[in-house]
């Protein structure tokens, strides 16, 4: 059987368990003990809220047309962290009959329990996202406000965490 395995890191300092590196090693270990050829399909730095990565794209491409009979991710977060686009690939998987395995374990996609429950983990994944991304917001924010941090400014204009630029007064 021929297994896509699709790694990513969202942010180049990843370091834990979920390194490409790491990521490699449990995809080939998975390939080797149960007898599968493997393609890598790899995008590194990449957000999972962002669908258009190149080697996601590839892999669903490959899915569609038959050359990948089964996907193996290290997490259920690694091939997305939007809800509708979980929801899309799972999709995909279960009209091509294509198994999946999260970190070496098979999700039975004919079962209707684990379908939901692969569904749950792409909405906890987009919930995770925004959790993250509220967090470093209202941390830099306060960061700004104690004087412990300078704002990413736009020369020449303040921004005070909203979509409006106020233009600084130059002295000339």
């Amino acid at each position: 059987m021929r297994i896509g395995a699709y790694l990513r890191t969202s942010t180049e300092g990843q370091r834990d368990n979920t390194s490409i590196p790491v990521q490699k090693t449990l995809a080939m270990e998975f390939a080797v003990r149960n007898g599968h050829s493997i393609h890598l399909y790899i995008d590194e730095a990449k957000s999972g809220g962002n669908p258009s990565r190149e080697s996601y794209q590839r892999l669903i491409k490959d899915i569609s047309a038959g050359e990948v009979q089964g996907v193996w991710v290290v997490h259920d977060d690694r091939y997305g962290r939007d809800v509708e686009e979980a929801s899309r690939f799972l999709k995909l998987l279960i009209k091509g009959n294509v198994a999946l395995w999260v970190k070496g374990v098979q999700r039975d996609l004919s079962d209707i329990n684990q379908v939901l429950m692969t569904h749950f983990f792409g909405a906890i994944a987009e919930w995770e996202k925004n959790l993250i991304r509220d967090r470093t917001m209202r941390g830099r924010k306060r960061s700004i406000n104690e004087g412990n941090r300078k704002s990413d400014n736009i020369f020449g204009y303040d921004a005070y965490f909203d979509p409006s630029l106020t233009l600084r007064k130059m002295m000339c």
